[in-house]
């Protein structure tokens, strides 16, 4: 048996966080079916506690990617709309 790390941390638990929404155009999720129609996909944290402490691990969402359209054509040559954010 190969000699194993012990200087690694042990995770003991992992906990999604809900940190919000975002609604788009289902065509992003869906490769080009459901033009119109628009869904609602959380944005996800982690928190994982290890033995050696937590590490909060931020998936984050690129609003600015989707939201612009130029960027957008080359995030998804599809072009899905994107529902701006309430003021």
């Amino acid at each position: 048996m190969p000699n194993q790390r012990t200087d690694m941390p042990h995770i003991t638990k992992v906990w999604p966080l809900l940190t919000g929404t975002i609604r788009y155009e289902k065509t992003i999720s869906t490769r080009n079916r459901g033009h119109g129609e628009f869904i609602a996909a959380p944005i996800l944290a982690y928190l994982i506690e290890t033995s050696n402490g937590r590490i909060l691990y931020d998936t984050g969402c690129d609003y600015r990617k989707i939201s612009d359209p130029i960027l957008r054509t080359s995030f998804d040559p599809m072009h899905p709309l994107v529902e701006p954010l309430p003021i």
